[in-house]
């Protein structure tokens, strides 16, 4: 499995254009997403954290796009990272009736959850992240993507024996 470095990563956005803005959020992503699958490693889950940062960093290269992760996908795909493009496919919320975009492996749900706890570059309640997601994007299945962002809190936490 090829999973890029942070210099790769950060490379990667470079080359793609991606916005400084966006590129600072995924950084936040990436943090918060790794010390949650450091603190469930250290709970015994097991965990690739190297894929869960490079996927997190890598979540938004294409947000600007259409169908952000679709294109996201195909693009860390062509570079080369089939198994951090399936992190960024299944990171979003617009598909999660498409089993081949919904989080399945614990790795896919840490990036997927990370990102629904970042605004901009502030970590946030779930509940406060997804008012925001509800005001700007204002889609009909919102209150089931959060249900089900919520069963992915529920599991982090009885993994962790405390709120992520």
């Amino acid at each position: 499995m090829a999973i890029p470095t942070e210099q790769q990563c950060l490379a990667l956005l470079r080359k793609n254009g991606t916005k400084e803005n966006i590129v600072a959020h995924c950084r936040v992503v990436r943090d918060f997403a790794v010390n949650l699958a450091e603190r469930l490693a250290r709970k015994g889950a097991r965990v690739d954290i190297p894929l869960v940062a490079a996927g997190a960093l890598l979540h938004d290269v294409e947000k600007l796009r259409p169908n952000h992760v679709k294109a996201g996908h195909d693009f860390v795909k062509k570079a080369g990272y089939p198994e951090v493009a399936i992190l960024v496919k299944r990171h979003g919320l617009e598909n999660l009736n498409d089993p081949s975009y919904r989080p399945q492996s614990i790795e896919e749900k840490l990036v997927f959850y990370a990102d629904k706890r970042v605004k901009d570059t502030a970590v946030t309640p779930l509940r406060e992240r997804f008012d925001y997601i509800r005001k700007t994007y204002n889609y009909p299945s919102i209150e089931h993507e959060f249900t089900f962002a919520r069963e992915i809190e529920e599991e982090f936490s009885s993994l962790l024996g405390e709120s992520p």
